[in-house]
């Protein structure tokens, strides 16, 4: 007590702390420290710590909150007197680092002798051009007066006719010697030779098949989160992508619509303040819980 009529912060009116009203509640339920924390999924020192209001063997006090709301309902203590004995949260505004300033390159002074080098370089280049452009035209011009402008035909060569040879026709094995000689006579030439035709037109080139555009690739199904927050509570929220979704200290009476591609990664702090809904229907996040932290993942669905 610091004043007349005054009480100090994590004392109840009845004088008695959080740990205190939790300590006999176990003691009058003959439960022991190690069968709270195996029942909570605590550390023993956890347990030992919120008992004695011991905060350095304690984690932030929005965890804590939480710790002694659920050692509340074991215990059959109301959450309200018990929460109302524990040390107000103060939540602290994030820090953001100030960005490192990048170094500048210092640039290093021109030498002297780099232009000279220059120099000399493109005099050498230049003095290997005028030597070796002389013998190059030489070879050229060799080479151009050697050879004969017009080339003329070879006198045995055989010239070959533009119009294509004409075809016998085919002589029956049954017809009469005196057929045949008709047949084939110089008066029947004209005729056989019109007798197979030969078809000379253009052959048709069917035209190139189009190619089959490629189908794009399916874009995956994004995952749609809706969180509502009754308290302060710490979330983390992270897609397949490693994406931040949602990442920090919110707000009690926070609400966030949020979306991911699957498998989504959850870590939420004071998970009994917060109420998920997964593409539109609840999810329940006691299977999840160690202690007030529920850490999982969400599949999504096929």
């Amino acid at each position: 007590m610091t004043e007349t009529g005054s009480v100090e912060p994590g004392v109840s009116a009845t004088g008695e702390t959080a740990g205190a009203r939790l300590r006999a509640a176990r003691e009058a339920g003959g439960l022991s420290i190690a069968d709270v924390a195996a029942r909570l999924h605590l550390d023993l020192k956890i347990v030992e710590a919120l008992e004695a209001g011991d905060d350095s063997r304690l984690p932030a006090a929005i965890f804590v909150r939480g710790y002694l709301r659920s050692y509340a309902r074991l215990v059959g203590v109301s959450e309200a007197e018990v929460l109302g004995s524990a040390p107000a949260v103060s939540v602290a505004e994030p820090r953001i680092a100030p960005a490192l300033a990048r170094p500048r390159r210092r640039r290093l002074p021109a030498l002297p002798w780099q232009g000279l080098g220059l120099m000399v370089l493109v005099l050498a280049l230049g003095a290997l051009g005028y030597a070796l452009l002389p013998p190059l035209i030489e070879h050229l011009t060799s080479d151009r007066a050697a050879a004969p402008e017009d080339a003329t035909p070879d006198a045995n060569t055989l010239a070959l006719p533009a119009a294509p040879l004409p075809v016998p026709a085919a002589v029956p094995a049954s017809l009469p010697e005196a057929s045949v000689e008709a047949a084939t006579g110089p008066d029947r030439a004209p005729e056989a030779a019109n007798a197979l035709p030969l078809d000379t037109g253009p052959v048709a080139v069917p035209e190139a098949v189009a190619e089959i555009p490629a189908a794009p690739e399916p874009r995956p199904r994004e995952t749609r989160l809706s969180l509502r927050l009754d308290e302060d509570a710490w979330i983390d929220i992270r897609d397949a992508n490693g994406r931040k979704l949602a990442f920090g200290l919110l707000r009690a009476g926070t609400r966030r619509e949020l979306r991911g591609v699957p498998p989504l990664r959850l870590k939420i702090g004071n998970a009994d303040a917060v109420h998920l809904q997964v593409d539109g229907r609840d999810y329940d996040l006691s299977p999840h819980m160690r202690g007030d932290v529920a850490r999982f993942r969400i599949q999504g669905e096929g």
